[in-house]
Parts: structure tokens; C-alpha cells; sequence
């Protein structure tokens, strides 16, 4: 079940721009006044484009571009080669695109940071938001009442379908993923009794309450449920507990691969030696490498990426 979520982060973010390039036709301000699209005697409302203004189209993104994710920054790269694609064949309507890029390290301050400077400062209309639902939740709180179109490739926390009429995502919830990883691991591991050791952040907490409630509605118990803080380092009193519980099967859910490898290492030295599921956050292509016997083993789930669809070969 295991596969490269960096592979998945540019593949939907590509999709994401393609989506706002679409967007573009009917958001951007009109230079002119228009009349409001009316009922035809068939009641299908008229479709009014607005126009686009001279000189290139400006959005905005913010990716971690530094910090502990930064692994996941190849959504910067996504975003580049798409927008090189499209400006060479034209652009949109002639226009060129342009994008102005904020680091947000994946955190919902410096998220904050990034959209405040993309909207108040450069007044962008559109943003490819993050990878990380913590910032995408802090940037939409910013987007939404400005009405700026924020899209995300890779956020997953369940609160996101909720954030606003002007935040999207094209990636799977937490609420999809969690329960898939839930029943795979009672109904096809054949596991009873689980251990979870979670990260206090949106996204892994969303991951946390799915996994929980999933796990629990099929049969199974939840014998212990342990949380740490963003930057901690020494697990050896949660992984402790988790090992004096009895579980047949524990869930590593860290923000990402460099907490998640630090949580795999510690549980050898403590000899917590059960079956073990991750979230997708963890599966680093960087990390497996690695860190190959750590990860040996380990489940975790990904959104289907056919590698034998023509546009997928394509894009590698």
C-alpha cells in the first residue's frame, strides 16, 4: 500500500493549476462593466466571461519551501513546469503567467505570513496553496474573506470542506483516508488492539479522530491513544506506554518523515516490535531510502496514481 506521496503532491498540484487557469475566465475583474447573466426563456442562465486584464496573470503559492517538510517542496516544481508549459504554448489567451512564491515551512504561522503578503501586499486573486492542512486552514482564513481562490494539492485535514466558498483541494480527506487505513488494518491485518502516537497539529489530529472512530465502529479498541508536540524529539515515555499496553498494531502519525523516521528509530531502542501503519506523510522516497529497515514492513495508504496512464507517463 505503501507509495511516494512527493510523486502524488506534484501530480495533484498540476492539476490544481490547470483547474485555476479555468477559474481565471470568471474571478478575475472585468475591465468593463457587464450586465448580470440573466434566465433565457429556456431558464439556463447566460454565461458572462469577465476580461482579462493587460500584462501576465499573477498568483500566488506558498509551498514549505524550508523546515522539517521541506521534502515536499516539489510542488514548487509541479507548479514551475506547468506554468513553463503553458507559457510556451501561448499562454492563457495570449497572457502569460506568472507566480509569486512565499515559504510557509508548513506551519500555520508562516502560512499566515504567506497569504497576508500574497493578498495584502501583492494583491494576487488566486493562490496554489500548501501541503500541510495546519497553514492551508491559516491561509483561508485570510483568502476566504478577501475572496482570493485558494487551492490546495495536498492538504487533507477534514475541516478544509468546511473553510469557505473560496477553498478547494485536490487531494483525498482525512476523512477517506483515515477510514481506509482503519479497515485495512482490522479487516486484512486481522489487528484488534491499537496503539496511536499522534502529532498536535490540524492534519494529523483529522488523521487521529478518523483512525479512532473507524477502528472502534469495526470491533476494535483503542488501548492507547498518545499525542506529542510539533518539534519534540524524545518519545520514550508515550512509546513506553504504547508498549505496556498490549497492542498488536500501532499508528505512527507524525507531520511528516523526519519526525516519523526520529518516532520508527525510537520504537526499535524501546522494543515496541509490532505491526506498523503510517500516514502518507511519511512515505519519502528520501527517507525510505534512507532509512530501508526502518520502513520494512510498514503500511500506509496513497491516492491512486496509474503509472500506465498516458498522461502520467508523460508528466515523469
Amino acid at each position: 500500500m505503501a507509495e511516494n506521496k512527493s510523486s502524488g503532491v506534484i501530480a495533484w498540484v498540476v492539476l490544481a493549476v490547470i483547474i485555476i487557469i479555468g477559474a481565471v475566465y470568471f474571478l478575475r475583474p472585468a475591465s468593463t462593466p457587464t450586465q448580470q447573466p440573466v434566465a433565457n426563456e429556456t431558464n439556463t442562465p447566460e454565461v458572462i466571461t469577465a476580461q482579462i486584464p493587460d500584462g501576465p496573470i499573477i498568483m500566488g503559492a506558498s509551498a514549505p519551501l524550508s523546515g522539517d517538510q521541506v521534502a515536499f517542496a516539489t510542488m514548487r516544481t509541479a507548479t514551475d513546469l506547468a506554468v513553463e508549459e503553458i507559457n510556451a504554448n501561448g499562454g492563457v489567451k495570449g497572457h502569460q503567467l506568472q507566480i509569486i512564491w512565499e515559504d510557509d515551512k508548513c506551519n500555520p504561522q508562516d502560512g499566515t505570513s504567506a497569504a497576508q503578503k500574497l493578498v495584502e501586499v501583492d494583491k494576487v486573486h488566486f493562490i496554489i496553496g500548501t501541503v500541510c492542512s495546519g497553514a492551508t486552514l491559516a491561509e483561508a482564513a485570510i483568502t476566504e474573506p478577501a475572496k482570493v481562490l485558494l487551492f490546495s494539492a495536498a492538504a487533507s485535514s477534514p475541516d478544509l470542506t468546511t473553510a469557505g466558498d473560496y477553498v478547494f483541494r485536490t487531494y483525498p480527506s482525512d476523512g477517506v483516508g483515515g477510514k481506509v487505513l482503519a479497515k485495512y488494518s482490522y479487516n486484512e491485518l486481522k489487528k484488534m488492539k491499537l496503539a496511536m502516537l499522534s502529532e498536535q497539529v490540524d492534519y494529523t489530529q483529522g488523521l487521529r479522530k478518523t483512525m479512532s472512530e473507524t477502528f472502534k465502529a469495526l470491533g476494535g479498541e483503542v488501548v492507547a491513544d498518545e499525542n506529542y508536540n510539533a518539534g519534540d524529539t524524545d518519545f520514550r515515555t508515550q512509546l513506553l506506554k504504547m508498549k505496556e499496553s498490549g497492542a498488536d498494531i500501532v499508528f505512527v502519525n507524525a507531520n511528516g518523515p523526519v519526525p516519523g523516521t526520529l518516532i520508527l528509530k525510537q520504537m526499535n531502542v524501546a522494543g515496541l516490535k509490532v505491526l506498523t501503519v503510517v500516514n502518507d506523510s511519511l512515505i519519502s522516497a528520501d527517507a525510505i531510502s534512507k532509512n530501508r529497515g526502518l520502513y520494512e514492513g510498514v503500511y500506509s495508504t496513497s491516492p491512486d496514481l496509474d503509472p500506465a496512464r498516458p498522461q502520467t507517463k508523460k508528466y515523469l
